[in-house]
């Protein structure tokens, strides 16, 4: 999978999962990918590198509360 297709997959997850600051989320991991390509890997392994969506949703869950229909961040 490439950045594109990955980052497009993140962002229905996390709308799927009615989590706030998604923006927030999609750059910071846009970022590391990019660190990653930077460092000569390909779009790909840099995907790979970074874990699966489903492990990616599962630690900003972690980090929020859920109540309900909605997220919010948990200090």
């Amino acid at each position: 999978m490439n950045k594109q297709n990955f980052l497009k997959e993140l962002e229905v997850e996390l709308i799927d999962k009615e989590v706030g600051n998604r923006e927030t989320y999609l750059n910071y991991y846009e970022e590391i990918l990019n660190d990653y390509i930077e460092d000569s890997y390909t779009e790909e392994e840099a995907v790979l590198k970074i874990g699966s969506i489903e492990e990616i949703i599962q630690i900003i869950i972690k980090r929020f509360v859920i109540s309900g229909n909605t997220a919010s961040y948990a200090c």
